[in-house]
């Protein structure tokens, strides 16, 4: 029930819909079984609804070409557009999104291989003149909604997903601009999810996400929101203006038919039988229900509960029956990590305390299914979205596995660039946030692997890195009255001109050397904790010296910031430019020579300087009408792309620890409700 009406009708069942996002053995079962239940969106006027933020835009987010042109989906629109209107049918929105991994995966590297290698693929299928086919390959790995297979080990994260997370800050400022309040959770977005509805103040009346909510103690699941179908038409999506609100439908699932239909089964049983089913966020399938040649007549799901009902509930004897060793031993060790994790996830409370549930029963070694806790202050910073879960991720698991990119994994260039140039970001930003923490975090050893040779181990400990960062930028606490005396023109504070500029003045400069605040004196406006993470972060990046006077490399920023004026995006493509030069990589010489979609008309005056404009057009946002793209594919600037986007995700590692480091010394105010406004700036 939700706000006194019923979910729908449960004579109904979805007729030629909008398929689940993930073609999976539940919703297969579910499909052939009828279960999935519909009725008029008007039931859910005036209730809140928790949405699953991921599942939610993995709806959405289809483009053919995504992976293929890199840069953020044009089908952003397409999102903003369903939010709108289920705003506008009176429903309560509240979205949460994922937070930090659990525990390592075996094979980190797997799905940014499979996406990589997949990607290649199409490209020699498109350079061998087979664009349709092409295509329809790029189309299946620029979908979020499509099928694959699961990972080894709880991580809640896939293929899609971890595309989709370059892109969730974009969908945090959208439903920002659109007074939609969300979350980011501690781990899983399921797990918070199914603590505010359980809760005895039923936080959300109904949750929107995908079948493995089950797995939480959800009784009721919300899988779709779609328009009744006219006629012989096929559905359409909410995301469609043209459809009037009075006849769209939602679409869902409860525990109690499917307990029913497996034979009125104990929910333990049913949440046992869909891990061993398999998902994209728990385990793969327990191999001998893949193997059994009747699984596609009685379902996997059934025949997965027959085995434990066969074994009274004892997985441990559902392994025994096979002779497979890595059963008895590997997979199921890998299913008890999991049900420990569904028992004793992690969520923020009420109060705002970060806790496991039914913690008094939980194993003392939990932290090796889930990961080290971190500060409940690192956890506030997380939801409200100041920071990602990158560098929170090297924390808790003491390591940094740097993926791969879409393109160019196979070149010197990338793999160079990527580990030795961009390394020394990765453990300025891994300092910066230590720095502040438990004596465990500073003396832990962190090790950094790549994808392109797993015998590679990199190691460090933050203790041991001299000078620390922390210290070296300790003298930037410029007061709002010190930022307006800058002689600046017309640059903002907070800006990367005004942060230039500003030093220009030496005598400005020495008056930016300023002691560590009392903790009453905190900085607390936005353009002052802008302006002084600004300074600090090029004082890292060799722009700045230690008495606050700009370096060679300084100067030229700021004549060239100068140059472009104050458009936000222009400066920081500007910036990058800088940078890219800097490493040697912002050149007109063919970096990828293997790899065609390199100006291929004229002589070498021609080619060069060609390759070069495309290079540093690269850089900016490219603006048009939201409608697809037609041109030619080049593979070469695809490979570039990966270099610019891997220097572009190290900068804003060390913008955020920079930025949160200050929090948690006391030097930037706490008391504050513009978060996310901070992120976005």
């Amino acid at each position: 029930m939700i706000n006194g009406q019923p979910f729908g009708p449960s004579d109904l069942t979805l007729q030629n819909g909008l398929r689940p996002i993930r073609v999976r053995y539940f919703e297969e079962w579910i499909e052939k079984e009828r279960l999935l239940k519909h009725g008029p969106l008007e039931f859910l006027k005036g209730s809140v609804i928790g949405i699953d933020a991921a599942y939610f835009a993995k709806q959405f987010l289809v483009e053919p070409l995504l992976t293929a042109l890199g840069g953020s989906p044009i089908a952003l629109e397409g999102f903003t557009n369903a939010v709108k209107n289920l705003k506008n049918a009176g429903i309560r929105l509240h979205f949460v999104f994922n937070g930090l991994q659990y525990a390592r995966s075996e094979d980190a590297f797997a799905t940014s291989k499979s996406i990589n290698s997949q990607n290649n693929d199409a490209f020699t299928v498109y350079e061998n003149q087979q664009p349709e086919i092409a295509r329809r390959a790029f189309q299946k790995l620029g979908s979020f909604a499509r099928d694959f297979q699961p990972c080894e080990i709880v991580t809640h994260r896939c293929i899609a997903s971890q595309k989709l997370d370059e892109h969730m800050s974009t969908l945090k400022f959208a439903l920002h601009d659109m007074d939609i309040p969300f979350t980011v959770a501690p781990y899983s977005a399921l797990a918070q999810l199914a603590y505010y509805e359980k809760h005895p103040k039923q936080f959300v009346d109904a949750i929107y996400g995908p079948s493995e909510l089950f797995c939480f103690g959800v009784d009721k699941v919300i899988t779709d929101f779609t328009d009744v179908p006219k006629d012989d038409l096929d559905k359409v999506s909410i995301n469609d203006h043209s459809v009037p609100l009075e006849r769209l439908q939602f679409c869902w699932i409860d525990s109690a038919s499917c307990l029913k239909t497996l034979g009125n089964i104990h929910l333990q049983v049913f949440t046992e039988a869909l891990v061993l089913a398999g998902s994209d966020l728990f385990l793969k399938t327990f191999p001998p229900l893949v193997e059994n040649a009747n699984y596609k007549q009685a379902g996997v799901i059934r025949d997965a509960v027959n085995l434990l009902v066969a074994a009274r509930g004892n997985v441990s004897q559902v392994c025994s029956q096979y002779p497979d060793a890595s059963l008895k031993e590997i997979w199921l060790d890998k299913f008890k990590q999991t049900m420990i994790i569904i028992k004793h996830h992690v969520i923020i409370t009420a109060e705002g305390e970060v806790e496991s549930l039914e913690k008094a029963q939980a194993p003392i070694d939990t932290h090796l299914c889930i990961g080290l806790r971190l500060p409940e202050e690192l956890y506030m910073y997380l939801s409200r979205g100041l920071i990602g879960t990158r560098v929170l991720n090297w924390l808790t698991r003491g390591e940094i596995d740097v993926p791969t990119p879409l393109a160019g994994s196979d070149t010197a260039i990338c793999q160079r660039f990527v580990r030795g140039e961009l390394g020394p970001l990765r453990q300025q930003a891994t300092c910066l946030l230590t720095d502040g923490l438990h004596r465990y975090y500073q003396r832990a050893e962190y090790k950094s692997h790549f994808w392109f040779d797993m015998n590679i181990e990199e190691k460090f400990k933050p203790v041991d890195v001299s000078p620390s960062p922390r210290s070296q930028v300790s003298k930037w606490n410029v007061k709002k009255d010190a930022l307006d005396k800058a002689k600046v023109g017309d640059a903002l504070p907070g800006s990367l001109l005004f942060a230039t500029r500003s030093l220009q003045d030496a005598e400005y400069a020495k008056q930016t050397i300023t002691p560590k605040l009392k903790s009453d004196e905190a900085l607390s406006t936005a353009d002052e904790v802008l302006a002084n993470t600004l300074w600090r972060v090029l004082q890292l990046r060799d722009f700045v010296t230690e008495s606050h006077e700009l370096t060679h490399w300084g100067k030229i920023l700021e004549r060239t910031l100068s140059a472009v004026g104050g458009q936000e995006d222009l400066q920081q493509a500007a910036y990058i430019a800088i940078e890219l030069l800097r490493f040697e990589v912002l050149n007109l010489n063919s970096l990828f020579l293997d790899y065609p979609g390199s100006p291929a008309r004229g002589g070498v005056n021609d080619k060069g300087p060609c390759m070069l404009v495309s290079r540093v057009a690269s850089l900016g946002r490219l603006r048009h009408k939201p409608k697809g793209y037609s041109g030619p594919l080049s593979r070469s600037l695809l490979a570039y792309h990966s270099i610019v986007s891997a220097l572009q995700t190290s900068l804003r590692d060390l913008l955020e620890t920079a930025t949160v480091s200050t929090f948690l010394e006391g030097g930037f105010a706490r008391e504050r409700d513009d978060w996310l406004e901070l992120s976005r700036r």
